[in-house]
């Protein structure tokens, strides 16, 4: 094992350590910190952290990102909106209804603007800009937190890890935002040449903190076993780990 890298067992706890970090940062109003795990193919990273959703009892969503063509998929798709001036009606002093202008501004699609009704009214303002419709794969709020897991990063085209830049550093983009409580999870393959892989440049990896992780027998059998896996399977295993997982 590299001297740089953990097992999966750390692997585990520094992701709990991290979840429970970010639910503190969060409380305070700071911006929480992503994951990272890198490590050799069939490892059980992508099931490790759907093991801590699951123990912790949080929302679990994986997108893999290496299966996603366009950047829509992950971060919505574009639309106009209108700012608009609100006016509801009200009962006056004299106790006749009347309309009243709500103070501030909203920004709304062009669909929600006609869809007016007999107390409220909204006026164009003029101004306009491009927003972004909330994907669907957005989860609801869970008191217990979020994780969010970006499958096989660095298996993105480019075009998708430049969308990933803001949403992993501020857990939204343009127009929406993750529920509070989410940690963004990212697991990648090694850029190493026996992987086809998009290589990240500093500003990329400077947006989580990454973890070299590799395959230890003696941490695996003890969770197959813990998690009863088929006896057959952990001989095999145990008799062919340096083939499966190309250790020297």
């Amino acid at each position: 094992m590299s001297k740089n890298s953990i097992t999966m067992t750390r692997a585990k706890e520094l992701l709990n350590y991290t979840i429970a970090n970010n639910l503190a940062l969060q409380e305070n109003g700071e911006m929480p910190i992503a994951f990272g795990l890198e490590a050799t193919p069939g490892i059980g990273k992508t099931s490790l952290v759907e093991q801590v959703a699951h123990e912790r009892g949080m929302t679990y969503v994986k997108l893999n990102l290496g299966q996603l063509e366009e950047a829509g998929d992950l971060v919505g798709f574009p639309m106009k909106e209108f700012e608009v001036q609100v006016a509801k009606v009200a009962k006056g002093e004299d106790g006749q209804p009347k309309w009243v202008i709500l103070p501030g501004t909203q920004w709304l699609t062009e669909k929600q603007v006609d869809m007016v009704d007999k107390s409220t009214r909204y006026k164009i303002t003029g101004r306009t800009r491009m927003s972004y419709a909330k994907p669907a794969w957005v989860p609801e709020y869970n008191d217990n937190g979020t994780i969010f897991l970006l499958d096989d990063f660095s298996r993105a085209n480019s075009q998708l890890l430049q969308a990933t830049m803001e949403l992993i550093l501020t857990q939204g983009y343009a127009s929406w935002k993750l529920p509070k409580k989410t940690t963004v999870v990212l697991t990648s393959n090694a850029d190493d040449g026996t992987n086809n892989v998009t290589s990240l440049d500093m500003a990329q990896r400077t947006r989580f903190m990454n973890f070299e992780v590799e395959f230890s027998i003696d941490a695996w059998m003890r969770w197959a076993e813990e998690n009863n896996i088929d006896s057959r399977c952990i001989s095999f295993v145990a008799n062919y780990f340096m083939e499966l997982f190309n250790i020297d």
